[in-house]
């Protein structure tokens, strides 16, 4: 049972870290698309 529970554990890490890694990806881009807009206008 404590193996399952080990398991779980990396899974949730290794998904919290992918999420932080994607919404920082994110917020680049949008920023990214801020400041192309930024100058079009």
């Amino acid at each position: 049972m404590k193996e399952i529970l080990i398991i779980l554990d990396i899974m949730t890490i290794i998904i919290t870290l992918a999420l932080c890694k994607a919404s920082s990806r994110a917020d680049k881009m949008i920023e990214n698309i801020n400041e192309f807009n930024i100058s079009v206008k």
